[in-house]
């Protein structure tokens, strides 16, 4: 059930986006085709004023079928020949800066909720948490079945009893004064709840604690509504230039190291992992992540490349430079070019996925 919440929230990621440009382009009096969520195979459709409005099988993408977006004229299709009397209502015959806008509403809508959502996280306070953030090979904690990811709910040390939120720092010197003891820790991994007992060391390696795991302190309390607002501003630009950064990282990697290039990087099965880990520590920290996901749909968006909003963008860009329209041969085989080099990336990035699984 929570793998099927996730995968109808990332959803509603692509649906916003997909509105902005719906929105936009009936705004400016264009016709919209069809709005579908999901990629075909069609399992049904409506049509209401014009524009068929579907849900189909595959449920990671969605799109907006706009008249003339491929640069043709005119439609030849029987359905669509009415629309030769109102060549208004085609992409192909709107000014640059009218094009740009619809190309660029996806975008702005995933970059206005992820600030939205960051502004109302940072307002509302993030629950705070001890996490186990790695445990090591080999150490009483791996053997205790630590793993990471898992809430430390309480931890005794002898008579001193820790409670949610546990104090990273009191932890640590409550680890480091039980060697040689039984440590009795709680945990909550997922939706369960369950109790395990560490036998710490006596004499831990140089650099390694006496339980052998690694922790961290999540969560924040409320932020003003005024610093609410600076903290979704500050995460919206922050998270942006990662996701740059990382971009480019991975072009590099492609020329200088391709095994290496997309290990780090998570596909549609590795992002419902990762959220469904995510919503065990609290409905804020889903929220949270959702923000990260829909700020990063909006910058990789942008980015210049063929049959993203980005590219498409560029292509607008040049048809002002040259003062005419790019060919429609032209922009199908650039698209279709971007479309394969992705889905290659797309089939790449699920492997390295299923192998993290496995």
């Amino acid at each position: 059930m929570t793998t099927v919440l996730v995968i109808l929230a990332l959803s509603f990621l692509i649906f916003i986006h997909e509105l902005g440009h719906f929105s936009v382009a009936k705004a400016f009096g264009l016709r919209v085709l069809e709005f579908g969520i999901g990629f075909p195979p069609r399992l049904f459709g409506k049509r209401r004023k014009g524009t068929v409005y579907s849900v189909n099988a595959l449920p990671f993408g969605g799109f907006v079928h706009i008249l003339g977006e491929d640069g043709e004229e005119k439609e030849t299709d029987e359905e669509h020949r009415e629309e030769e009397k109102n060549p208004g209502s085609s992409f192909v015959n709107q000014p640059v800066g009218k094009k740009i806008a619809v190309l660029a509403a996806g975008v702005f809508m995933n970059f206005l909720f992820g600030f939205l959502v960051f502004c109302g996280v940072a307002f509302v306070g993030v629950p705070e948490h001890l996490v186990v953030s790695g445990v090591q090979e080999g150490s009483p904690a791996e053997i205790a079945g630590l793993e990471v990811g898992d809430i430390v709910l309480e931890a005794r040390f002898g008579e001193t009893v820790l409670k949610d939120p546990v104090d990273a720092g009191a932890f640590i010197a409550g680890a480091g004064s039980s060697r040689g003891k039984e440590v009795a820790i709680t945990l909550r991994r997922g939706n369960e709840t369950r109790e395990t007992s560490v036998l710490a060391r006596e004499n831990p390696a140089e650099g390694q604690g006496s339980l052998g795991v690694y922790i961290s302190e999540v969560g924040a309390a409320p932020s003003g509504f005024f610093d609410s607002i600076g903290v979704g501003a500050a995460k919206t630009w922050g998270v942006s230039k990662l996701v740059v950064a990382g971009f480019f990282d991975m072009a590099w990697k492609f020329f200088t190291s391709p095994g290496t290039a997309t290990e780090n990087i998570a596909g549609p099965v590795g992002i419902v992992i990762v959220a469904k880990e995510t919503s065990a520590l609290g409905f804020v920290y889903f929220l949270d992540l959702l923000a990260l996901i829909s700020v990063n749909l909006a910058v990789l968006n942008l980015l210049p490349f063929p049959a993203l909003d980005g590219g498409r963008i560029v292509m607008a860009l040049i048809e002002r430079v040259k003062g005419s329209p790019v060919s429609r041969k032209l922009q199908i085989a650039v698209n279709l070019t971007g479309l394969f080099l992705l889905l290659v990336l797309m089939v790449l990035v699920t492997i390295g996925d299923v192998r993290r699984i496995f």
